[in-house]
């Protein structure tokens, strides 16, 4: 049902985000998952990237939080994001005390977004939002 729900979710964005950075280039569409931390704590479920790529899209996710940056993104019609970091100083149980920090990532994801790209949040709430209401 997960896999399902978030497919849709994908493709619903992908028809939602007309032009992309640079994905339009390519002759499928892209989808990049950008984990907090590799593929530890289920963050990135290999078998469903398989099911995507069978489907027709090229995938891939990031080895780790300080991998999110413009150009690794811009390469994408849809991120998949799980959360957003704290601030300098500041640790969320799911994202490393490294950059990119809270700003950087909010400020990416917004030029991302001004460029034609979607954004999926997969969302786990922790700290009662904290990680979530900045995206907002």
């Amino acid at each position: 049902m997960r896999k399902r729900f978030a497919f849709f979710w994908v493709t619903f964005l992908l028809g939602l985000s007309l032009v992309s950075v640079e994905a339009l280039e390519k002759k499928k569409p892209a989808v990049l998952f950008c984990s907090p931390a590799v593929s530890q704590g289920g963050w990135i479920d290999l078998d469903y990237l398989k099911d995507l790529k069978d489907a027709g899209f090229e995938v891939d996710y990031t080895d780790k939080h300080g991998d999110f940056s413009w150009g690794r993104i811009k390469k994408y019609n849809v991120i998949v994001i799980y959360g957003c970091p704290g601030k300098k100083g500041v640790v969320f149980e799911i994202f490393p005390p490294y950059a990119p920090y809270r700003k950087t990532y909010i400020d990416t994801i917004e030029k991302f977004l001004d460029a034609g790209g979607g954004v999926l949040l997969m969302a786990k709430s922790i700290n009662a939002d904290e990680s979530l209401l900045p995206l907002i």
